[in-house]
């Protein structure tokens, strides 16, 4: 089986960090030590040595004092297990379709689409199926460059293999760097529809196009002091 580690140490580039380690009170803690945010229900999860998130699909919700997500460059990485097929909001700073971004799922499927600082729809980028009750570690980036004097808009979707894109998209549409709302996890902003059903663990999110490269199983030998494969991907420290 394939493992994934960072082809550089993207620390200074981690802008958030939720590892949902709380078991008891109401803060969510952002181990960067910025922007931390409050639960509204969810129930605090230890499975196999894990600690994560669950979300029960009618109430539960995060909200963090931050929109989070914005800039010419963006990564979220995030694990994620549900049976949801219906539509649900897994991060969420734009209320649907201000200024801004939204994860969700959609036909089985993790989604990341943006709407631009003028309004109007940017572009989306899909995972794979994830909604099969199975863990799954999905990555998204994001960034926007000039090519050939065409700024454009370049999307990826990674879902468990880090390494290879499983889509691609690219748009000519701005990216955001005014959202219009802090960002909520597990519905979308200021809503009360379309809630997310299933489990969150350690959502990352970076000012950086984050790309990993593909290890062989024996490199676990390899490893330096401080480091550990978790799932299918090796972090060390705070950064993957």
């Amino acid at each position: 089986m394939s493992k994934f580690i960072p082809i550089q140490n993207y620390s200074s580039n981690l802008f958030a960090n939720y590892k949902f380690n709380e078991t008891t009170g109401s803060t969510c803690i952002d181990s960067k030590g910025a922007y931390n945010g409050t639960y509204t229900g969810t129930t605090s999860v230890t499975e196999n040595g894990l600690t994560f998130r669950r979300f029960n699909g009618s109430s539960d919700y995060i909200q963090i004092n931050n929109p989070i997500l914005k800039g010419s460059k963006l990564s979220i990485l995030l694990r994620i297990r549900t049976t949801q097929t219906s539509i649900g909001y897994v991060l969420d700073n734009c209320l649907s379709w201000y200024t801004g971004y939204m994860v969700k799922i959609y036909q089985g499927k993790l989604k990341i689409e943006y709407y631009t600082d003028a309004g109007v729809y940017g572009a989306f980028v899909e995972s794979n199926i994830v909604s099969d009750g199975q863990w799954h570690t999905v990555l998204f980036t994001m960034e926007q460059k000039t090519i050939d004097g065409v700024l454009t808009t370049y999307l990826n979707a990674y879902t468990d293999d880090l390494s290879t894109p499983n889509e691609t998209v690219s748009s000519i549409r701005n990216v955001v760097t005014i959202p219009s709302y802090n960002l909520s996890i597990g519905r979308p902003t200021g809503m009360s529809n379309y809630y997310f059903n299933g489990d969150l663990d350690d959502i990352e999110i970076y000012n950086e196009v984050v790309k990993y490269k593909d290890i062989e199983n024996n490199d676990r030998n390899t490893l330096k002091v401080g480091e550990v494969i978790k799932g299918e991907y090796k972090s060390t420290g705070n950064y993957l």
